[in-house]
């Protein structure tokens, strides 16, 4: 005779089937995709969101608490978050289940800020460059405000730096630990692994990130500085006046290269403004020559 298989406080198969059978009601009819859970490329499973955990929490009857948090220094301004939530049943009070997460200033989103070098072009901004932004933008032009005057503008060069006020993300970086610990937990607590995956990046953060300091930067000797600027005009320079057709070239005729180079600084380089200063040089010499031919004909009085 068989031995027969006894379970003692445990949940029967049924009660575990019909569980999940409301876990996947409340997935396919509740849940909306890009809120609650979405996709990412190369993953099987959905990702679960902090919405969607919370919505898996109140099925199960279960109330998140931080059992645990540490706060890390990690120099130069640098923390790390660690936290703990442990998520217990509203009515019995007891440990479902647990989950760990950490976020830290040094992860490259809260460490750096985008540095952007531009020219101001001088032009208007065009009527649809919020509809098509990403299409300007990677053709190097957008909207700038300087000065409190928004402005359009060619970006000349891109790239990072180090955060200066890292102390403005210190309370995001702890909400993110909060929320990569509840994702965690929720997932072992309610046995969604089957369904749901915690999102990409939050398996890939390392437990105690090393704060590299940025390379000190050399200082330039005065000679070569001025050897280098020097340089640099004089490139910007021959680009702008070589890309003049040959009326601009000839009303300039009568300039050294240093008026015109000035002059050139006065328009920002712009050839919208170089027009107008050319016109308006040619009203002068107008207005000069007139006078002149006066002063001729009738002597001075």
């Amino acid at each position: 005779m068989d031995k027969e298989i006894t379970v003692t406080n445990q949940l029967s198969i049924q009660s575990v089937k019909d569980t999940f059978t409301v876990v996947n009601e409340l997935y396919k009819s509740i849940m909306v995709q890009d809120e609650h859970y979405g996709k990412i490329p190369g993953t099987t499973k959905d990702t679960l969101f902090k919405a969607g955990a919370e919505k898996l929490n109140v099925l199960f009857k279960l109330v998140a608490k931080i059992d645990n948090e540490n706060k890390i220094d990690l120099g130069n301004g640098h923390r790390e978050i660690e936290m703990t939530i442990g998520l217990y049943n509203r009515e019995t009070e007891k440990l479902w289940g647990q989950g760990t997460g950490s976020c830290s200033t040094m992860e490259s989103k809260f460490r750096y800020r985008n540095s952007d070098d531009f020219e101001i072009t001088g032009e208007s901004i065009p009527k649809d460059a919020k509809d098509k932004k990403a299409e300007y933008r990677k053709k190097g032009f957008g909207m700038k405000k300087v000065e409190g005057v928004w402005e359009w503008v060619k970006y000349t060069s891109t790239g990072k730096v180090e955060n200066p006020d890292i102390a403005d993300v210190y309370n995001t970086v702890r909400k993110m630990a909060y929320k990569r610990a509840l994702v965690s937990a929720t997932i072992t607590a309610t046995g969604v692994s089957d369904i749901f995956t915690q999102d990409v990046e939050d398996f890939n953060q390392p437990a105690k990130p090393e704060y590299i300091p940025p390379e000190k930067i050399k200082e330039e000797p005065e000679e070569d500085k001025i050897k280098r600027r020097q340089q640099e005009a004089k490139e910007k320079y021959d680009t702008f006046y070589n890309s003049l057709e040959d009326g601009y070239k000839f009303e300039l005729k009568d300039m050294d290269e240093r008026e015109r180079f000035i002059l050139f600084q006065e328009c920002n380089w712009n050839i919208k403004k170089l027009d107008e200063k050319i016109i308006e040089r040619s009203k002068e010499n107008i207005e000069e020559l007139t006078d002149d031919t006066q002063s001729d004909l009738y002597g001075d009085r």
